[in-house]
C-alpha cells in the first residue's frame, strides 16, 4: 500500500517513521517549504506581551512556536512573558513544542482547528487583546470570527510556505508522474497549500485535467483514496472537484494515518 504524503520537509522522517509503523510504503514530496519571514508586526507584539497587555497568545502550528523563538534574542524572558498570559495551542503538537520550550499553554480546543480555537474562546475575548502568531498564509477566519466576537486581534507572521523547488521539485513532479502511472493508493494533505500547489505543479506539467480527473474517480471505485487532516483542506479540495475519502476525527498526522488503515480494512 502505498501512501503519497505531501507534508512540510520539516516532517521527512516523522512522516515516514509513523506511516510505516502502521505497515505502509511511503513515497514523501513536500507540496510546501518552510521559509523564515521578517514582520514589523512581531517586534509590536513583543511590546504588548513585555507590558502584560497581550490577553490572549495563539500559536497555530509547532512551526510557528519554532520560527518565534528563532526571532527572540533574550528566550528567558520571552518565555515567563508568555507563562504570564494565556498560551493557546491548536493541538497536542504545538503543545508539546510549547513544553519543550518551557511554555505552558493554559486552552487547546477541542477540534484542533482554527474553528475550534474560535469556538473556544469566542466567549472569553470580548475587548480582550488576541495574539495570533502563525505563517502568512493563515486561515483569514481566525481573526474575522475572533473580532465578531469583540476581540482586539492583532497578527504577526513568522514563516511562509513557498512552492517546492530544486530537489522538492523534482520530487512533487516524480509523485505526479506516479499518480498518472497509477502507482499511489493513497494521495494525503495537510493543508489547503499542499493542495494548490499540487494541482499548481501538474498544471505546469500539462497534466493538470489528467490529475484532476484521477483524484476525482469520475464515480469509479477502488482507486487511488484522497485523505486529508481538517476541514479546510477538504474545502480546498472542493474547489477542484475533488472528494475526500478520509479525514480524521483528530486533526492530526497519525490520525490520518490510523483513519486511513482503518477505511483499508473495513473495506476488506
Amino acid at each position: 500500500m502505498k501512501v503519497a504524503i505531501t507534508r512540510p520537509e520539516v516532517y521527512h522522517m516523522e512522516s515516514i517513521t509513523i506511516a510505516r509503523s502502521y505497515g505502509f510504503d511511503t513515497f514523501f514530496a513536500p507540496m510546501i517549504l518552510l521559509r523564515p519571514v521578517e514582520d514589523p508586526r512581531f517586534d509590536s507584539f513583543i511590546h504588548r506581551l513585555f507590558n502584560g497587555e497581550a490577553d490572549f497568545v495563539i500559536f497555530t502550528s509547532a512551526n510557528g512556536v519554532r520560527y518565534a523563538f528563532d526571532l527572540v534574542q533574550s528566550q528567558e524572558p520571552f518565555i515567563n512573558a508568555l507563562n504570564h498570559t494565556n498560551v493557546v495551542a491548536i493541538g497536542p503538537k504545538t503543545n508539546k513544542s510549547l513544553k519543550e520550550k518551557g511554555i505552558t499553554a493554559k486552552i487547546i480546543p477541542k477540534e484542533y482547528s482554527s474553528l475550534g480555537i474560535v469556538e473556544t474562546l469566542s466567549p472569553l475575548t470580548d475587548g480582550r487583546n488576541v495574539e495570533i502568531i502563525r505563517s502568512d498564509r493563515g486561515n483569514v477566519k481566525l481573526n474575522e470570527s475572533l473580532k465578531r466576537a469583540g476581540a482586539l486581534v492583532h497578527e504577526a507572521n513568522v514563516y511562509t510556505g513557498v512552492s517546492p523547488d530544486g530537489f522538492w521539485l523534482v520530487r512533487a513532479k516524480e509523485l505526479i508522474k506516479k499518480i498518472l502511472d497509477g502507482n499511489i493508493d493513497v494521495l494525503t494533505f495537510t493543508s489547503g497549500m499542499t493542495v494548490n500547489n499540487l494541482f499548481e505543479i501538474a498544471n505546469e506539467m500539462e497534466v493538470y485535467e489528467e490529475i484532476r480527473r484521477i483524484c476525482r474517480k469520475d464515480g469509479k471505485k477502488g482507486e487511488m483514496l484522497i485523505a486529508v487532516i481538517g476541514r479546510e483542506t477538504e474545502r480546498a479540495l472542493g474547489n477542484f472537484g475533488v472528494n475526500t475519502d478520509v479525514i480524521p476525527r483528530t486533526y492530526t498526522f497519525e490520525a490520518m494515518m490510523d483513519a486511513i488503515w482503518r477505511k483499508i480494512n473495513s473495506s476488506g
